[in-house]
């Protein structure tokens, strides 16, 4: 495989790691197309066995692509919180525990969406949403919004 390349029509440049923009909405469509065929037939994408009821997965497939999609949040959230600087800027608190952080909007006007559904989103997008907030352990955040320091 050539890096740079569409894999389906050897176009260039790609929108993801494999097809450009043209392949790629196909191959949504078409995954659309085959999950629902699946999940019509109660046939699990991943293994081919059952699939729990109006699913495209069975229950141990999920289980583990849910495993794998948490594991990459929580990486992505540590990159993020590395970003920030790794520690609440209001009480300096520095711990090892990355759910034990927040990411605050100190202006709400420039706020274009939550900073946890940043992470759904395209990397550029997300890097741009998130390096609009500061860094803030739960408790603090809480404290600021409890004050209605927005």
């Amino acid at each position: 495989m050539i890096l740079g390349i569409c894999i389906s029509c050897s176009k260039s440049p790609l929108v993801n790691k494999r097809y450009c923009a043209e392949c790629a909405n196909k191959q949504a469509e078409h995954c659309k197309r085959y999950h629902k065929k699946r999940r019509e037939k109660g046939i699990c994408c991943d293994c081919r066995g059952i699939a729990a009821t109006g699913k495209s997965r069975c229950k141990s497939c999920q289980a583990l692509r849910n495993e794998r999609l948490n594991g990459l949040y929580r990486d992505l959230k540590k990159r993020c919180v590395e970003l920030l600087g790794g520690k609440c800027l209001d009480c300096n608190l520095v711990t090892e525990y990355y759910a034990a952080y927040d990411f605050h909007h100190p202006d709400p006007n420039v706020k274009e969406g939550n900073p946890a559904m940043a992470f759904g989103r395209k990397p550029d997008a997300m890097l741009k949403e998130i390096t609009k907030c500061v860094l803030l352990c739960a408790t603090c955040h809480r404290i600021r919004h409890a004050k209605g320091e927005l």
